[in-house]
């Protein structure tokens, strides 16, 4: 895999891996052990395959052909971007975050939050997490993705004071849904 053809991203956005994907099985010994290297690199320093490769992990007993494309595709990926680094940069601009939900991704209608807190040029704070409530409509699964944007924004303002960095402005949360936006804005609250 060391001359394979980079990609951008490390899953493909159109391909849901199942237990049904496939019926060809891949050798189980290869794809736990391709698993295990990524779940090594994604925990402590590659947040942008955690996902990824957590979903990949689901099929360590039983993996198909389509699994190893799969996983294959994040080694792709990574050979892609080996080059790539933060570059922290000393500015006046305040942490600033962004934050979304897809569209009930998971077979029981849970959707995903997602958010990135950028400061100093850079990201400090990814997360993308499961959430924990079947959202009725998407204003309110944006919305669950903004809470959840903030209270990572709380955590983040109380670590940066600890260690004596404090965060004198607001922290600027985006969200891209208008309805999302008016609930939070009709609570006059300020992070």
């Amino acid at each position: 895999m060391e001359n394979c053809k980079p990609v951008t991203t490390p899953a493909a956005y159109d391909v849901k891996l199942s237990h049904k994907n496939g019926s060809k099985l891949a050798d189980p010994n290869l794809y736990q052990s391709m698993v295990g290297s990524l779940l090594y690199a994604a925990v402590p320093t590659r947040l942008d395959i955690a996902e990824a490769v957590g979903a990949l992990a689901k099929f360590n007993a039983c993996p198909t052909q389509t699994h190893l494309t799969a996983a294959k595709r994040v080694i792709r990926y990574l050979n892609g971007i080996k080059d790539l680094c933060l570059n922290f940069r000393k500015q006046g601009k305040p942490m600033v975050a962004y934050t979304d939900a897809d569209y009930a991704s998971d077979a029981d209608r849970h959707s995903k939050s997602g958010a990135v807190f950028i400061n100093a040029g850079c990201p400090i704070s990814w997360s993308s997490k499961r959430q924990s409530v079947v959202a009725l409509c998407y204003g309110i699964r944006i919305y669950i993705a903004l809470f959840d944007g903030v209270v990572e924004c709380m955590w983040l303002r109380q670590l940066f004071s600890d260690i004596g960095t404090t965060q004198l402005n607001s922290t600027i949360i985006f969200v891209d849904n208008q309805s999302a936006a008016a609930i939070a804005n009709s609570q006059k609250t300020s992070v």
